[in-house]
């Protein structure tokens, strides 16, 4: 591959790891999310499917666990006991899988070739521990092509992104 070529692989990998984050947030009407300081998480959502299907390990939870737990901290919220919080933190993450033609960098030619790419969603609900109700919620979508590995490189940015993006919108802790 010339270096031309390489170069403009480089671009287009690079543009898609920066894919813009889709963020939507609600916020329950008549909940005062000042009151709130402590959390904690729900467990992760367990596997599901066979190994070929699966889209969402018990790896790929604890890294969004653990981003979740990171941007929560960085906003004052301290990390309680279950019984001890004023918050519990759920999420979800879902993806569809889709193959695209996209250009095969070559910069003589229009030749396009298949990339498998993956819309993620990912949801994070904060519920009120004493009511069960919840009392905010953040959506963030995220596009990335799929390297072949399930925690890609690609897949680890994405993570940390999409968490970022969704938990900015959160007030910090009282």
């Amino acid at each position: 591959m010339n270096r031309i070529a390489c170069v403009s692989v480089w671009i287009a990998v690079s543009a898609l790891a920066c894919a813009p984050v889709q963020v939507t947030t609600e916020v329950e009407p008549n909940a005062n999310l000042s009151a709130y300081a402590t959390y904690y998480q729900a467990p992760p959502p367990q596997d599901t499917g066979t190994p070929d299907e699966r889209r969402y390990t018990a790896e790929l939870a604890k890294r969004h666990q653990t981003q979740i737990a990171a941007q929560l901290q960085s906003k004052g919220y301290r990390r309680g006991a279950e019984n001890e919080t004023d918050l519990m933190v759920r999420f979800l993450l879902s993806g569809e899988e889709d193959v695209r033609f996209v250009n095969a960098a070559d910069p003589d030619t229009d030749h396009r070739v298949p990339k498998k790419f993956s819309e993620n969603t990912l949801v994070i609900s904060l519920i009120d521990t004493k009511t069960g109700s919840r009392v905010w919620r953040g959506r963030g979508d995220v596009e990335i092509m799929i390297s072949g590995a399930l925690l890609s490189p690609s897949k680890e940015r994405a993570i940390v992104r999409v968490v970022r993006k969704v938990l900015a919108e959160l007030p910090g802790a009282s």
